[in-house]
């Protein structure tokens, strides 16, 4: 059994690093984002992998706001049937992404616990020059109730992310699979004061002006 399981860890491994370097040259399929997203009820087959095509990558624009915004992503894993979820994200010119969190294991109970020979990662990257934002080992064998991780990383602005979830031999004891939401806080700038519709100026002085001619009536009457 341990050496079936090894296999299958290889083999896991093997197929990570090949999406990895699949993203660079698959084309990107921009999905219309809201600010959450569950591929159990919104991709393709109930699965980010599915999106555009087997040669495509899902893109999203992340959203940001003043004081941060939680951007999520739900989705299930379980190996050897769906043991990873690749998808990228984008931000934009005035966006700072300021902070990561996993919450893993979601359905995980002590009646159904989770198996790991090993346990997946997490792991988010830029390009070759600083290829690796962060990489979190995600739960562990026997694990028997949800855990949150948030990864430590400096805060990165535009460009494009590759996101990785998965790269091990794992599960559950009970279902198989093994849920998770993942949250990305993204600032960006406060806005200033709205500008004025261009007419509204003009439509104000012709407010002033009927009022003054209306004011001149009254005073020719008295």
């Amino acid at each position: 059994m341990k050496h079936i399981l090894k296999s299958l860890g290889l083999a896991v491994g093997i197929a990570a690093v090949t999406a990895f370097g699949t993203i660079a040259q698959a084309a990107l399929v921009t999905v219309a984002y809201d600010g959450s997203y569950d591929e159990r009820t919104e991709a393709p087959g109930g699965d980010y992998d599915a999106i555009g095509g087997l040669a495509d990558v899902g893109a999203f624009d992340l959203i940001g706001a003043s004081g941060g915004f939680g951007n999520t992503f739900s989705g299930s894993l379980s190996s050897p049937t769906d043991s990873s979820d690749v998808f990228v994200i984008r931000l934009g010119a005035d966006q700072t992404l300021t902070g990561a969190s996993i919450s893993f294991g979601e359905n995980i109970t002590p009646f159904n616990p989770m198996f790991a020979f090993p346990a997946p990662s997490w792991t988010l990257e830029e390009s070759s020059t600083t290829p690796t934002i962060f990489a979190q080992t995600l739960g562990y064998d026997w694990m028997s109730s949800p855990a949150t991780y948030t990864p430590t990383f400096a805060p990165i602005g535009e460009g494009i992310y590759s996101l990785l979830i998965g790269n091990g031999v794992f599960g559950t004891y009970g279902d198989g699979f093994i849920d998770y939401t993942i949250t990305f806080t993204v600032e960006s700038p406060r806005i200033s004061v709205v500008p004025l519709p261009a007419a509204l100026p003009l439509y104000g002085a012709g407010m002033a002006l009927l009022g003054f001619i209306g004011w001149k009536r009254k005073r020719r009457q008295l």
